[in-house]
């Protein structure tokens, strides 16, 4: 298994995977393999930056409640990124 972690901190990028590779001790043989998302290039999104540092900003933004219902941040110019900080309140 060979797992790949890719982040874009500030852009958007598309790209495919080119791996190159042999098989066995001796060879000398080089083997390509391009991987893409289903024929197409992946793409990600890079975090818009906040107002504070370690937030980030979106024009709206929306919490899973313990319900499973989602309520609206009430600003979300200020979400923070850390996994153990709370997001601001609901509206």
């Amino acid at each position: 298994m060979l797992n790949i972690r890719i982040q874009d901190r500030r852009f958007y990028a598309t790209f495919d995977l080119e791996i190159d590779y042999i098989i066995g001790t001796e060879s000398s043989v080089v083997h390509k393999l391009i991987v893409t998302d289903n024929g197409r290039p992946f793409s990600i999104t890079g975090i818009p930056t906040g107002r504070n540092p370690g937030t980030a900003a979106y024009q709206e933004a929306f919490q899973l409640q313990g319900n499973f219902s989602l309520c609206q941040v009430s600003d979300p110019g200020r979400i923070p990124l850390g996994a153990t900080a709370l997001p601001p309140p609901c509206l």
